[in-house]
């Protein structure tokens, strides 16, 4: 495949806002949708995703993966960016190379963070402490570092689970 035979085909982008209390999966779930809507592309056409580094997830060594969990993608092809800059460009650049090179066909380039506050620092710290509680209870790993996902846990285990499905 030629190069001129990849293009760019739609774009999303969020309200900036500070203290939010969204988090990146949240901004990014925004953003396909908003993408998906405009382009009249299929979720199922999507088999690679490209995502930069960000300052929320800095500790979770599968963002990438997690990211695709949460925006139901499987797929073949998978790149993580370094942080800032022109990270994302160079995402851009690297779908089109893995395009090119038959490693996928329709590529998802993505970044997304959520602003950086001491208090969600340490809530995140926190929710890492309680995974490790929730490994050791169940005795396998807790597979994601969402804290809905922990909020969910807990109502469950307290016996409201009907409020733990509604969020």
């Amino acid at each position: 495949m030629a190069k001129r035979d990849i293009a760019i085909v739609g774009y999303g982008e969020t309200k900036v806002e500070l203290r939010s209390g969204r988090s990146s999966y949240d901004l990014a779930g925004e953003v396909f949708e908003q993408i998906l809507n405009s382009t009249g592309v299929a979720k199922s056409e999507i088999d690679g995703i490209c995502v930069s580094e960000t300052m929320s997830e800095t500790s979770n060594p599968f963002w990438p993966v997690y990211m695709a969990e949460m925006l139901g993608l499987a797929p073949a092809w998978t790149q993580v960016n370094g942080l800032g800059g022109a990270s994302t460009i160079a995402g851009i650049s690297r779908a089109a190379s893995a395009i090119r090179d038959g490693q996928c066909t329709t590529v998802l380039v993505l970044a997304s963070d959520a602003q950086f506050v001491f208090g969600m620092y340490r809530r995140h710290m926190k929710t890492i402490g309680y995974l490790g509680q929730i490994d050791k209870l169940f005795g396998v790993r807790a597979t994601t570092r969402n804290w809905n996902t922990i909020i969910a846990i807990v109502q469950i285990l307290k016996g409201d689970d009907k409020k733990a499905k509604r969020n």
